[in-house]
């Protein structure tokens, strides 16, 4: 009986290991689950926030847009407008501005060589 007794008690105490050893392995758990879900909350909570972000700055895209448009607009009216002035302020003779319809004002087609060099000389 003493043999009999002897395995029992083995068997006892190797369930009770093991059972203390599986106790402390599902608190691990609940505990690394807890952090988890934490965690997944947390970064649920961000993502939020960013997306809120997001969208308090379209109202400032769309008008850096607008004035990005307006600028590039205005340059190009800019640009139209001093070739203009450039072709009706072009010297003629002694300094005098040439006329509309009179020579050429460059603007409608580009001078030749040649033309250009009179064209200086007449500015001398």
């Amino acid at each position: 009986m003493e043999l009999g007794s002897f395995n029992d008690a083995a068997a006892q105490a190797g369930l009770q290991t093991a059972l203390a050893l599986k106790l402390e392995r599902e608190q691990v758990l609940a505990a690394t689950r807890s952090e988890y879900d934490d965690l997944s909350a947390k970064l649920r909570a961000g993502e939020e926030q960013r997306l809120s972000f997001e969208r308090s700055l379209d109202p400032l895209r769309e008008q850096i847009t607008k004035l990005q448009l307006e600028l590039q607009a205005a340059q190009l009216g800019g640009a139209q407008h001093r070739t203009a002035e450039r072709g009706r302020r072009r010297p003629g003779r002694a300094g005098a501005p040439v006329e509309s319809g009179a020579v050429g004002c460059g603007v409608c087609r580009p001078r030749s060589t040649a033309s250009r060099r009179t064209l200086r000389r007449w500015e001398r």
